[in-house]
Protein backbone atom coordinates (compact mmCIF):
# COMPACT_ATOMS: atom_id res chain seq x y z
CA UNK A 1 0.00 0.00 0.00
CA UNK A 2 2.72 2.23 1.22
CA UNK A 3 4.24 1.98 -1.94
CA UNK A 4 1.29 3.00 -4.00
CA UNK A 5 1.20 6.07 -2.85
CA UNK A 6 4.70 6.69 -3.90
CA UNK A 7 3.52 5.97 -7.37
CA UNK A 8 0.83 8.61 -6.77
CA UNK A 9 3.67 11.09 -5.16
CA UNK A 10 5.98 10.26 -7.78
CA UNK A 11 3.21 11.07 -10.96
CA UNK A 12 1.48 14.12 -8.91
CA UNK A 13 5.12 15.70 -8.53
CA UNK A 14 5.60 15.89 -11.88
CA UNK A 15 3.20 18.26 -12.45
CA UNK A 16 4.74 20.97 -11.03
CA UNK A 17 7.84 20.10 -12.49
CA UNK A 18 6.04 20.86 -15.90
CA UNK A 19 4.86 24.44 -14.81
CA UNK A 20 8.78 25.10 -13.29
CA UNK A 21 10.17 23.74 -16.02
CA UNK A 22 8.15 25.65 -19.00
CA UNK A 23 9.02 28.79 -17.29
CA UNK A 24 12.45 28.53 -16.24
CA UNK A 25 13.74 26.59 -19.26
CA UNK A 26 13.03 29.82 -21.40
CA UNK A 27 15.18 32.23 -19.15
CA UNK A 28 18.22 31.46 -20.28
CA UNK A 29 17.16 31.20 -24.22
CA UNK A 30 15.61 34.69 -23.87
CA UNK A 31 18.64 36.83 -25.04
CA UNK A 32 18.44 34.36 -28.07
CA UNK A 33 15.39 34.83 -28.63
CA UNK A 34 15.40 38.53 -28.46
CA UNK A 35 18.76 38.82 -30.91
CA UNK A 36 17.82 36.33 -33.47
CA UNK A 37 14.00 37.71 -33.04
CA UNK A 38 15.05 41.04 -33.15
CA UNK A 39 12.61 42.17 -30.55
CA UNK A 40 12.80 44.61 -27.55
CA UNK A 41 14.10 43.62 -24.23
CA UNK A 42 10.56 44.94 -23.08
CA UNK A 43 8.90 42.38 -25.20
CA UNK A 44 11.58 39.38 -24.75
CA UNK A 45 10.34 39.81 -20.76
CA UNK A 46 6.73 39.68 -21.96
CA UNK A 47 7.51 35.73 -22.57
CA UNK A 48 7.67 35.40 -19.35
CA UNK A 49 4.78 37.59 -17.87
CA UNK A 50 2.30 36.02 -20.11
CA UNK A 51 2.55 33.02 -18.98
CA UNK A 52 2.52 33.92 -15.18
CA UNK A 53 -0.56 36.08 -16.18
CA UNK A 54 -2.14 32.90 -17.84
CA UNK A 55 -1.26 30.85 -14.38
CA UNK A 56 -2.45 33.54 -12.52
CA UNK A 57 -6.47 33.62 -14.15
CA UNK A 58 -6.42 29.58 -15.23
CA UNK A 59 -4.94 27.65 -11.92
CA UNK A 60 -8.26 29.05 -9.82
CA UNK A 61 -10.42 28.15 -12.87
CA UNK A 62 -8.78 24.62 -13.09
CA UNK A 63 -9.04 24.61 -9.46
CA UNK A 64 -13.19 25.02 -9.60
CA UNK A 65 -13.28 22.90 -12.49
CA UNK A 66 -11.16 20.19 -10.73
CA UNK A 67 -14.08 20.15 -7.93
CA UNK A 68 -16.85 20.03 -10.08
CA UNK A 69 -15.56 17.38 -12.65
CA UNK A 70 -12.94 15.54 -10.93
CA UNK A 71 -9.61 16.11 -10.49
CA UNK A 72 -7.69 13.56 -12.39
CA UNK A 73 -9.71 14.52 -15.17
CA UNK A 74 -9.06 17.78 -14.85
CA UNK A 75 -5.00 17.44 -14.51
CA UNK A 76 -5.06 15.39 -17.50
CA UNK A 77 -6.52 17.99 -20.18
CA UNK A 78 -4.30 20.63 -18.32
CA UNK A 79 -1.46 18.38 -19.33
CA UNK A 80 -2.76 17.96 -22.42
CA UNK A 81 -2.88 21.22 -23.15
CA UNK A 82 0.80 22.19 -22.09
CA UNK A 83 1.61 19.21 -24.28
CA UNK A 84 0.14 20.95 -27.26
CA UNK A 85 1.31 24.31 -26.92
CA UNK A 86 4.90 22.87 -26.25
CA UNK A 87 4.58 20.94 -29.38
CA UNK A 88 3.10 23.84 -31.46
CA UNK A 89 6.09 25.97 -29.93
CA UNK A 90 8.94 23.64 -30.97
CA UNK A 91 6.89 23.52 -34.48
CA UNK A 92 7.23 27.24 -34.80
CA UNK A 93 10.49 27.81 -33.73
CA UNK A 94 11.63 24.79 -36.29
CA UNK A 95 9.61 26.33 -38.74
CA UNK A 96 10.90 29.94 -38.49
CA UNK A 97 14.57 28.28 -38.47
CA UNK A 98 13.91 26.25 -41.44
CA UNK A 99 12.04 29.29 -43.28
CA UNK A 100 14.96 32.44 -42.28
CA UNK A 101 17.94 30.47 -41.65
CA UNK A 102 18.94 31.74 -38.02
CA UNK A 103 21.62 28.86 -37.97
CA UNK A 104 24.28 27.74 -40.41
CA UNK A 105 25.84 24.49 -39.36
CA UNK A 106 25.30 25.42 -35.72
CA UNK A 107 23.88 22.22 -33.96
CA UNK A 108 24.98 23.36 -30.98
CA UNK A 109 22.60 26.70 -31.34
CA UNK A 110 19.99 24.34 -33.05
CA UNK A 111 19.42 21.83 -30.11
CA UNK A 112 19.68 25.13 -27.72
CA UNK A 113 16.98 26.78 -29.73
CA UNK A 114 14.75 24.17 -29.85
CA UNK A 115 15.52 21.89 -26.42
CA UNK A 116 13.04 23.97 -23.99
CA UNK A 117 10.77 23.88 -26.37
CA UNK A 118 11.32 20.10 -27.61
CA UNK A 119 11.22 18.81 -23.72
CA UNK A 120 7.91 20.53 -22.39
CA UNK A 121 5.75 17.91 -24.10
CA UNK A 122 8.18 14.92 -23.88
CA UNK A 123 7.55 15.36 -20.08
CA UNK A 124 3.95 16.10 -20.45
CA UNK A 125 3.94 12.69 -22.21
CA UNK A 126 5.51 10.96 -20.04
CA UNK A 127 3.26 12.96 -16.87
CA UNK A 128 0.31 11.93 -18.55
CA UNK A 129 0.83 8.38 -18.76
CA UNK A 130 2.20 8.17 -14.59
CA UNK A 131 -1.46 10.07 -13.94
CA UNK A 132 -3.65 7.53 -16.37
CA UNK A 133 -1.77 4.56 -14.94
CA UNK A 134 -0.47 5.55 -11.32
CA UNK A 135 -3.15 7.98 -9.73
CA UNK A 136 -6.46 6.19 -8.59
CA UNK A 137 -9.49 8.39 -7.76
CA UNK A 138 -10.40 8.20 -4.33
CA UNK A 139 -14.05 6.57 -3.09
CA UNK A 140 -16.57 9.41 -3.03
CA UNK A 141 -17.70 9.91 0.72
CA UNK A 142 -20.92 11.20 1.58
CA UNK A 143 -19.89 14.13 3.05
CA UNK A 144 -19.42 16.42 0.20
CA UNK A 145 -18.84 20.03 1.06
CA UNK A 146 -20.03 22.31 4.09
CA UNK A 147 -21.89 24.27 1.19
CA UNK A 148 -25.75 25.04 1.59
CA UNK A 149 -27.44 22.55 -1.05
CA UNK A 150 -29.10 25.60 -2.17
CA UNK A 151 -26.61 27.84 -2.99
CA UNK A 152 -25.25 27.75 -6.60
CA UNK A 153 -21.72 26.59 -6.99
CA UNK A 154 -20.61 29.03 -8.79
CA UNK A 155 -21.70 31.88 -5.85
CA UNK A 156 -19.41 29.67 -3.63
CA UNK A 157 -16.55 30.14 -5.60
CA UNK A 158 -16.69 33.60 -6.70
CA UNK A 159 -17.39 34.13 -2.80
CA UNK A 160 -14.11 32.36 -1.95
CA UNK A 161 -11.99 33.90 -4.82
CA UNK A 162 -13.17 37.13 -3.76
CA UNK A 163 -12.26 36.57 0.08
CA UNK A 164 -8.78 35.23 -1.09
CA UNK A 165 -8.22 38.48 -2.94
CA UNK A 166 -9.10 40.79 -0.20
Amino acid sequence: MKEKKKLDLAALSSIPLIMTLANSMLIPVLPLMQRELKVTAIQTSLIITVYAAVSIVFIPIAGYLSDRFGRKRIILIGLSIAAIGGLVSSLAAWLMNGQSGYYTGSALALVVWHLPLAIIPAISAVSIIAVIFLVKVPKESDDKDDVAPNVPRFKVFVRNTTSLLA
